[in-house]
């Protein structure tokens, strides 16, 4: 009886190869392709007119730096970036402080589990323009709900002009961020607080260990990675925020309210000063650059 000897696979042919190939070369090119109109270009023209002299239509004078030596000594490019440095940091400290403790309150088998669960992330969901109209009318000196609320109850003193005083337009501002943000933050504390083996938690119980201790010692060293994840993403938001400003207060009547976002803006479109405009967000995006590698370069070095 004659052993059969089954045969060697066949290899694809090479016109099937080259059309595979041709495939995932279509399939890469369509967003290859939109990452380089909407995201390089842009950026690159950016780059380049913040060297130029441009009013957005024909003036194009090249000037070299001098956009960025004006920027040093215009004094509400320094108020607009302080401002944003204000808005970026409370809001940072607030929103994540504020959805570790949801996320917390979530995970954790609660009474007010269920509440949270479903109404956390509803802000999240709605329009920042739309946010921006309500809690306008929420926080006007005269006919805000905030304000008459204080002095239904008795305590007019803490009625204040919420988007109008310069020492807290941008707390203010800061406070709607945080109550539309936090619901996102929340869910990326919940995916860390998930990957933590429950065993830690019951080793640290046998050994006797409070509540706080395990928060301090387990929960939120082992959350650190999510928390520079939040920590980064909440920081460029914040340097890109425009709408909540733009539409509660449009930089003030003496822009004390603006942020870089908005003072660019104005310069660009209003003023006409396109080649500055681009000066402005030069440095907006070499900010939230160097914030958000500094944050990635801390995390990576408390590693090692």
């Amino acid at each position: 009886m004659s052993n059969a000897v089954s045969p060697a696979p066949k290899k694809a042919p090479l016109k099937q190869s080259k059309r595979n190939a041709i495939e995932y070369a279509v399939f890469l090119a369509i967003p290859l392709s939109l990452y380089l109109v909407f995201f390089i270009v842009p950026n690159v023209t950016t780059y380049v007119y913040s060297l130029f002299k441009y009013d957005g239509f024909s003036n194009f004078e090249f000037i070299g730096i001098q956009n960025f030596i004006r920027l040093a000594s215009d004094r509400k490019f320094g108020m607009a970036f302080q401002n944003t440095l204000v808005y970026t940091g409370a809001t940072v400290i607030g929103q994540n402080a504020l959805a570790l403790v949801f996320a917390v309150l979530i995970v954790k088998q609660t009474r007010i589990n269920s509440i949270f669960k479903t109404t956390f992330y509803l802000p999240a969901i709605m329009s920042s323009i739309a946010i921006g109209f309500i809690w306008g009318f929420i926080l006007d000196p005269n006919l805000g709900v905030v304000n008459n609320l204080f002095k239904d109850i008795g305590l007019p003193g803490f009625a204040q002009n919420w988007l109008g005083d310069r020492n807290i337009v941008m707390f203010s501002i800061s406070a709607i961020h945080i109550w539309q943000a936090v619901g996102g933050a929340t869910i990326i504390f919940i995916s860390g607080l998930l990957t933590i083996p429950n065993e830690l938690y019951e080793c640290a119980s046998i050994d006797g260990a409070n509540k706080l201790h395990v928060f301090l010692k387990i929960t939120f060293p082992l959350l650190r990675p999510v928390t520079i994840i939040n920590v980064v993403l909440t920081t460029i938001g914040c340097f890109k925020s425009f709408d909540y400003v733009y539409v509660m207060t449009a930089g003030g009547g003496d822009g004390s309210s603006h942020v870089l976002a908005t003072w660019l803006f104005r310069n660009g479109f209003q003023f006409r000063e396109m080649g500055y405009a681009s000066a402005m967000a030069v440095v907006l995006s070499l900010t939230a650059a160097i914030l958000a590698f500094a944050q990635f370069r801390l995390n990576r070095d408390e590693k090692r």
